[in-house]
């Protein structure tokens, strides 16, 4: 944009007898498709209003960061859940009735 602005006020400083009107006509089809209706619908009165909404347009347009990413790779854990058996008792009276149960565990992470 300010590249499109020093020459388009380098070369309207060239001219004589051209309106405000005409010269706002001008910088205003000189933009990208997307700014020019951005910039029409706010109706400007002057070069200078019309550069500044230009200009803020062109910051809607541009496109945009990527979040932050971790730097980190994505993988799966290294350690697998292990499985081993444990007794439990189910009634606390009788100790010769026991019966055989899994139980997963993890490792902390």
């Amino acid at each position: 944009m300010h590249d499109y602005y020093t020459q388009f006020t380098t070369l309207a400083n060239r001219v004589q007898g051209v309106t405000s009107e005409a010269l706002i006509d001008c910088f205003i089809g000189g933009l990208k498709p997307d700014i020019q209706h951005d910039v029409i619908a706010q109706s400007p009165a002057t070069l200078l209003c019309c550069v500044s909404f230009a200009k803020l347009f062109e910051e809607k347009y541009l496109p945009k960061h990527k979040p932050f990413q971790n730097s980190y790779p994505k993988h799966k854990p290294k350690h697998k859940p292990t499985l081993f058996l444990v007794r439990q008792i189910h009634k606390p009276t009788s100790l010769t009735s026991y019966s055989y149960k899994l139980q997963f565990k993890c490792p902390k992470i």
